[in-house]
């Protein structure tokens, strides 16, 4: 039986170190940072794949999508962080199928910098 990783941290059934929650997203520090701040954010409600983009999955990145902002101001990110946008499609090189973002970047007040492999 597939157990989804995110699923267990959202919640916090395995301890990853908070960064954000809300009643429907969960963001965590990145155990494997790409950047000096790398946030994972995602919908509590389990999203496997954009299948044909599902009214589930839409409403779900929404909610997802407007809750960056304040992830972002939580982490005290400098205006130019990034977003990527991980769908879970399996055929990509996922390691969790379940609609997740990274978040990365810098600290406000430093220079940016890192990226995405």
């Amino acid at each position: 039986m597939y157990r989804c990783i995110l699923c267990q941290i959202a919640k916090q059934s395995v301890y990853a170190p908070k960064a954000y929650e809300d009643e429907d997203v969960y963001a965590f520090v990145d155990w494997n940072p790409w950047a000096p701040v790398h946030i994972v954010a995602y919908p509590k409600q389990h999203i496997g794949t954009a299948d044909a983009a599902s009214p589930a999955f839409r409403s779900a990145r929404e909610r997802l999508l407007a809750a960056i902002p304040k992830i972002a101001a939580a982490a005290h990110l400098s205006p130019d962080y990034e977003v990527h946008d991980e769908t879970a499609e399996e055929d990509r090189a996922q390691n969790e199928f379940h609609l997740h973002f990274h978040i990365t970047g810098e600290t406000a007040g430093r220079k940016s910098g890192g990226s995405a492999p």
